[in-house]
Parts: structure tokens; sequence; C-alpha cells
């Protein structure tokens, strides 16, 4: 067996890792893990550097000798930890990513404290089921909209006023992206983008991305523009990305970033809220109910592989 399916315990995410990269005790199971091309370094089986590389508390889900199998079990445990099973439907239980290279910070107390204070509120209302129903959805959104402000190392939330939620149209982009030819501005969302984090170069560039947009609206666009889509490799949202997570990862060519926005671009459609993402549940669904032999789950489609 080569490689493992762990879950980062305290991170609350699921990668895949070589099985030299683990190290076990009798009270902790642990795991070493690069800051860079973590998924290649795998794949590799490069040996861990216990100078440069972290390590983080584990638990293993699976193993396996094939990588592809890896890849697959990977999204597989995004939604349930029952990576193996060929009989059942995921209980869909959706994992956190959640930057490994931040210290622990008390960071979202306050978060609880009004998603408390919205649930108290919520349960108050009786005038109408309805009227109740658009209050919590738009509290939950407000909650989630706070989690992922971007805050510098003193705690002190960093603002972009033009992006209060995720874009949703072509429109809204191409009028973000006219005005981001003020330099000042620009230099702002530039800051802004830089204090996302993430745990890799990829996760680091897919938060930027759900930042500005949503899943919506980037299925309507490829790298090159391709397949009728909007390109997105000329406007100047793109140009702040790349100037954005090359300044998050030190060391880094600007075509590793553009590899991940790619790739990024690639899957939209197929993720929650993308133009063909009830297209794939659908066959998840079928492929996992299947009684006979092992279920085949589909990743991505010939139309996703060939779209860039």
């Amino acid at each position: 067996m080569s490689f493992a399916i762990v879950e980062f315990i305290k991170e609350q995410s699921v990668e895949l890792v070589h099985l030299t990269w683990i190290k076990k005790s009798e009270s902790t199971t642990q795991c070493f893990w690069p800051k860079l091309n973590a998924r290649q370094k795998a794949k590799k089986g490069e040996i861990p550097d216990p100078k440069t590389w972290d390590t983080f508390e584990i638990r293993i889900f699976s193993t396996t000798d094939d990588f592809e199998i890896a890849l697959k079990r990977v999204a597989r445990a995004e939604l349930t930890s029952n990576v193996e099973s060929d009989d059942e439907v995921p209980d869909v239980r959706l994992r956190k990513k959640v930057c490994r290279y931040s210290p622990p910070v008390d960071r979202y107390k306050h978060i609880e404290a009004n998603k408390e204070k919205n649930l108290s509120t919520s349960s108050n209302i009786s005038s109408n089921k309805d009227q109740q129903s658009k209050s919590s959805e738009s509290a939950l959104h407000n909650i989630n909209v706070k989690q992922s402000i971007p805050k510098n190392d003193d705690g002190k939330v960093l603002e972009f006023d033009m992006l209060e939620r995720p874009l949703e149209s072509i429109l809204e982009l191409k009028d973000l992206d006219n005005k981001l030819h003020d330099k000042e501005l620009c230099k702002s969302l530039v800051k802004y983008l830089t204090n996302i984090g993430g745990t890799s170069v990829g996760d680091n560039v897919r938060r930027m991305m759900k930042a500005v947009g949503s899943y919506g609206l980037w299925s309507q666009y490829s790298y090159k523009g391709r397949k009728g889509k909007e390109a997105f490799c000329g406007t100047v949202m793109c140009k702040v990305i790349l100037k954005s997570a090359l300044r998050s990862n030190k060391d880094l060519k600007a075509s590793a970033v553009e590899v991940e926005i790619k790739e990024f671009l690639k899957h939209a459609p197929y993720k929650p809220g993308g133009i063909n993402y009830k297209n794939r549940q659908a066959d998840m669904n079928i492929s996992s109910s299947s009684s006979s032999g092992t279920p085949t789950v589909l990743l991505f489609s010939s139309d996703e592989e060939n779209d860039v």
C-alpha cells in the first residue's frame, strides 16, 4: 500500500498522502505535510524533510496502491468517511477546508454568537412559515459570508466593499473588471485576496475564486474561452488572482497558478450551484446504489476533462 486517504483532525480536511509520511505512536497518528505541491510529492513518494515539512494529527480512512483510486476516494471522503462502501448512498456530510498553516485563533466566537442570536430571533417569529424560512436562510448566509472574511495577523478584518457576496453573473464580473482599472481599487482587492490563505497553491486559488464568484458564474468561463464560454485569461480579475496567488506563495511561477485556475474553471460546472451539478449528483447516486460489483464514482465527464 503506497497511499492513504486521511482526515486532518484539527483542520477538518481530507487529503491523500504517501504512507511514508505517516508516523504512529501509542497515543496519536501524525503525518508530515509539505508547503507546496503536496499531491505531486505524494505521487512520487518523496521522503519528508522534518526541518521544512509540518506535522498534523490525522486519522486514516483508507489505503491503496493506485494513485487514481486514491484521488477518487478523496472525493468520496468529502461526502462520507465510509470511502470503500459499495452498497450505501453517501450520507452527505461535507468537510470544510481550513488553512493548515494558520495558527489556531479564536476568531469565530462572534460568528457563533450571531448565529445563536439569529436562530433565537427566527424562533420567535410566528406570523407565517414563509417569512420564517426566508429570515433563517438570510441569517445563515450572513454567517457564511463572515466566516470567509480574510483577516490580518492581528485579527483585523480586511474589507473590500465590492465583494459583499460572490458575484453571480458575467455582467457583474465585467462591471467589476472595468472598475479594477483604478489602480488603488485593484491594489485593495489584491491585498484582500492575498490574505485568504490556503493549505496549498490549489487550495489558495480555489478560495480566492470562490470569494470572487459563485460556481454558477465560473461555469460560464474557461481559461481560454473554449466551447463558446467566456475567456477568463484576458480579464483584469485573472491578473488580480495571479498576482494575489504569487504574493501568497513565494518562489512560485505564474504558470503553476494558471494550471490551478484552469482546473478550478474546468470543474466549476459540476460543483454545487454549477450548471451540471444535478447531473453529477444523479450519476453518483446511481453508481453508489448499484448492487453489482464495486461502484464506479463518475468524477468528471468527458466534457469536463476537455474544457480548459
